[in-house]
């Protein structure tokens, strides 16, 4: 993310980089707040979907269905070893179909930025000697000077 921000952030105007910084830091909160409350509703929706709850009264079954930890408690305090598997495997069940939407996600991801990504950096040398960076090969586009070369293109 940092790499993603600092590419973001260098393309804008001095004015303009505090503001553009700020929307940046909002977004991707926001975005974190979002995943976390759709990928976490995903695992436990399949949790309680996959969880074997015949045979336990109503209040115990509405503690197994609070969570794996709750579920893995109220199954060793009955001794019932079919309900600490039911709750592990629902639980790894969830787990799963998370980690693979999570792949899923990604790999858009990795789509989205073969089709947009303009191409890589290529390097040519001016009439005095001195190194700049084309990005994509965009005109007016030069590498930043202060001595260190971080790979991203900075307008003239």
């Amino acid at each position: 993310m940092s790499t993603t921000t600092m590419a973001a952030v260098t393309s804008l105007s001095r004015e303009r980089g505090g503001a553009g910084s700020a929307l940046i830091l909002a977004l991707r909160q926001l975005g974190s707040a979002i995943g976390v409350a759709i990928l976490g509703t995903l695992a436990t929706s399949s949790y309680r979907g996959r969880l074997n709850t015949a045979g336990p009264p109503a209040p115990v079954v509405e503690q197994l269905r609070s969570g794996v930890t709750a579920g893995s408690a109220v199954a060793r305090k009955l001794g019932s070893a079919d309900l600490l598997a039911s709750v592990r495997s629902s639980f790894v069940h969830g787990m799963d179909l998370t980690l693979w939407v999570c792949g899923g996600i990604s790999c858009a991801g990795l789509l989205l930025t073969l089709a947009f990504l303009p191409g890589r950096a290529e390097a040519s040398t001016t009439a005095g000697g001195s190194t700049v960076r084309r990005a994509g090969g965009a005109p007016g586009v030069r590498a930043c000077a202060a001595g260190q070369d971080s790979g991203f293109a900075r307008p003239e």
